[in-house]
């Protein structure tokens, strides 16, 4: 969901591990994060990750479901 909020903007894999790191993961876990959604970034051969539009559908599909779930 960073990246979503971020989108078009790039930032590192350390900085989102370090993002993650913030929230309720500890570094392990954020690292296992980051690779799982490799299918779904884009990384510009620099580090520098964005999310493909596969992520932002995936996001999105994510988003609808929870207001599915929340209006039952």
């Amino acid at each position: 969901m960073i990246l979503y909020y971020i989108y078009p903007k790039r930032m590192s894999r350390e900085e989102l591990t370090a993002a993650l790191v913030r929230h309720p993961f500890r570094k392990a876990n954020a690292d296992v994060a980051v690779q799982r959604i490799a299918g779904f970034i884009d990384d510009n051969g620099m580090g520098m990750i964005r999310l493909r539009n596969t992520g932002l559908r995936k996001v999105e599909e994510l988003f609808a479901k929870t207001t599915k779930k929340a209006g039952k």
